[in-house]
């Protein structure tokens, strides 16, 4: 099954305000006929220790769901790949 053109739109809303990065982990199963799309998003930390934009993150992802396909919404804190200290010596 594929994510709604409403859930992917959402998603790119989100990047395009830095409130998620990169591309979401998408899982989806199957629970009682029920099919759920389990979507991990990484979340910048000035975002993801503030309740006001987690909720924000969760009602716009969660708000597409559909008869055929629940959107459960899991964001991470996002952490920065580290750089790398080369020793000159």
């Amino acid at each position: 099954m594929m994510l709604s053109v409403a859930t992917l739109q959402a998603v790119v809303a989100l990047q395009e305000q830095d409130y998620i990065i990169g591309d979401p982990e998408v899982v989806l199963s199957e629970s009682e006929g029920q099919q759920t799309a389990h979507i991990t998003v990484f979340v910048p930390e000035k975002y993801f220790r503030l309740n006001t934009y987690l909720d924000l993150i969760y009602e716009t992802l969660e708000n597409t769901s559909t008869d055929t396909l629940k959107i459960e919404v899991l964001p991470e804190l996002y952490e920065p790949p580290r750089l790398l200290e080369w020793d000159e010596t």
